[in-house]
C-alpha cells in the first residue's frame, strides 16, 4: 500500500434501504489507514415503531424484524409507516474513530 492509501471494507447497502434502521446494530463501513488507525460508521441505537399489515399488529422488536426481513420493506415504505402508525424512536449512525490499538477513540 502507498503512504496515504487507505482501504475501505464491510460496505453494506442495500437496494432501496439507506434509513439507518434497515442496518440497527450492523457496522456498514470501516476505512483503514496506514498509520493503523480506522474509522467506522456504525447503526446504533434504539427503534421504536408499530404498524399493522393486514390487521396484525407489530411492535417493539417483532415489528423491526417484521419490516427488515419478513415484509421486506424499503424506506418509501418507511416514509409511509410514519404517516399513518407509530414511530417514537429510530436509530442513527455514529462515525467511530479507533487507535493503532483498536481502542474507540471518537464516537459521534
Amino acid at each position: 500500500m502507498s503512504k496515504g492509501t487507505r482501504f475501505v471494507r464491510n460496505i453494506k447497502r442495500q437496494e432501496g434501504r439507506i434509513d439507518s434502521f434497515w442496518y440497527r446494530g450492523d457496522t456498514i463501513a470501516t476505512i483503514d489507514f496506514p498509520n493503523g488507525k480506522s474509522i467506522s460508521a456504525d447503526a446504533c441505537g434504539e427503534v421504536q415503531v408499530s404498524f399493522e399489515v393486514d390487521g396484525k399488529f407489530f411492535k417493539g422488536d417483532e415489528a423491526v424484524a417484521e419490516a427488515r426481513y419478513k415484509l421486506k420493506l424499503t424506506n418509501v415504505d418507511l416514509d409511509k409507516l410514519n404517516e399513518h402508525d407509530g414511530w417514537s424512536m429510530n436509530n442513527w449512525f455514529a462515525i467511530r474513530e479507533y487507535d493503532i490499538n483498536g481502542e474507540c477513540r471518537e464516537d459521534e
